[in-house]
């Protein structure tokens, strides 16, 4: 008959990262108007070689995801403002201006946080920019909620730095 050792026998404790726990930090947009963040990940894809009757698969170049952002829009300070601030740096309606990578191009820090508000878990956005905003919020008489930005981010790579 085996013995249980005591690891087997006491359950191992752990505190799961719940999805509300997180501080976003981009220049220009203050942390508490971002309401919801997806996509960070990547997909690495595949390529074939045929050879006669049969293939070989290799990864392919790393793909890093457009991340999606949900922001708050108050009326003061407003959240369209910032975002436009940030969307002028690319390109400026009026003049036709386009702007360089460097004017645009922001590095974002995305931090987990423990019950305590520790960060656990910290994720760097490198060279972010806004590459969609499919919304700056719906307008409707009947409702009674709050108005946000939905908007999409491109990137150059992101690093999980713990």
């Amino acid at each position: 008959m085996a013995l249980l050792s005591t690891d087997e026998m006491l359950g191992t404790l752990f505190e799961p990262m719940l999805q509300h726990r997180f501080i976003m930090y981009i220049d220009g947009i203050p942390s508490y108007l971002i309401k919801k963040v997806g996509g960070i990940g990547y997909d690495d894809g595949e390529v074939i070689i045929d050879h006669i009757n049969s293939y070989v698969k290799f990864r392919a170049k790393r793909r890093w995801n457009d991340v999606t952002l949900s922001l708050y829009n108050p009326v003061t300070p407003s959240g369209a403002q910032a975002v436009m601030e940030w969307a002028r740096l690319g390109y400026e309606t009026v003049t036709g201006r386009a702007g360089y990578g460097d004017f645009y191009w922001k590095d974002i820090t995305f931090n987990a946080v423990d019950p305590v508000g520790n960060v656990v878990n910290e994720w760097v956005i490198k060279k972010a920019f806004i590459k969609n905003v499919s919304s700056f919020g719906d307008w409707d008489w009947s409702a009674d909620a709050y108005t946000t930005i939905e908007m999409t981010l491109g990137n150059s790579g992101m690093i999980l730095n713990f």
